[in-house]
């Protein structure tokens, strides 16, 4: 388990661009209790995160999920 984590990294902290809400979860949350970050990606191999969003397409209104999705470009490093 350490191996494994000590190989990834996280693409948010790696990104110089990071777009959208800081969130990612809203629903179901206990009265008062802030929206959450709950989606993370995690990568390892000769790549650079470049760029992180946050999508928040809303149909009606409300989100089509529970999670809203993340999506990140990477580059060759």
């Amino acid at each position: 388990e350490r191996r494994l984590r000590a190989s990834l990294r996280l693409a948010s902290e790696e990104a110089k661009s990071l777009e959208g809400p800081e969130t990612t979860f809203q629903w179901n949350l206990a009265p008062g209790m802030k929206p959450l970050r709950l989606d993370h990606v995690l990568f390892a191999g000769p790549v650079r995160s470049l760029a992180v969003r946050v999508l928040t397409p809303r149909v009606g209104g409300l989100p089509p999920s529970d999670h809203d999705p993340v999506v990140v470009e990477f580059v060759p490093a």
